[in-house]
């Protein structure tokens, strides 16, 4: 499934997580597979645990468009096989009920290709590149748009100010919800 969504992680480092989830009753192994007793516990161990992305650089852009419209274009400008998503604090609105923001951040794996876009004034996306791959992680297509994944919306937006944080807490409920 990790895989599936993006993700690699070695068996072994699978097995050793899963020993320790085990051991703090947060999960439960059994003859129909793995069984998720507390996915709020598993939730504020991944929210302590969270680091943000390593951004090696960031440009700020203008694209064309207006609002959330502006971050499509990066499906043409992007160069194959280079790949961006929403950040996770910009795709809020996604998630939860926000107001519409001017200037959206997204994470992308070549800035150099959007060059061409560069805008120090009168930007409307930030691309900040990162090397890390979990930004990238289970990213939810939709309508030429990358949305981070709720998880890491929730936890990039329960790093931020207080408004940010109450965004958090709905996106929160909301994955908790799914998991009942």
């Amino acid at each position: 499934s990790i895989e599936a969504l993006g993700g690699s992680l070695s068996l072994s480092a699978v097995s050793k997580v899963l020993k320790g989830l085990q051991d703090e009753l947060i999960i439960e192994k059994g003859p129909k597979g793995i069984t998720l007793l507390q996915p709020d516990k598993l939730l504020q161990k991944l929210e302590a645990g969270y680091r943000p992305p390593k951004i090696s650089s960031a440009l700020k852009l203008r694209l064309p468009g207006e609002g959330i419209e502006a971050v499509t274009a990066l499906n043409t400008a992007m160069a194959s096989p280079a790949r961006w998503v929403l950040s996770g604090e910009s795709s809020g609105l996604r998630y939860a009920v926000m107001a519409d923001t001017s200037v959206f951040k997204v994470y992308v794996t070549d800035c150099m290709a959007l060059l061409q876009y560069q805008n120090e004034q009168f930007y409307n996306v930030v691309a900040q590149q990162t090397e890390d791959s979990f930004p990238y992680f289970d990213a939810q297509a939709e309508r030429d748009r990358a949305w981070a994944s709720p998880i890491q919306c929730y936890l990039e937006l329960s790093k931020l100010d207080k408004r940010e944080r109450e965004i958090a807490a709905t996106v929160r409920e909301a994955i908790l919800k799914k998991l009942k």
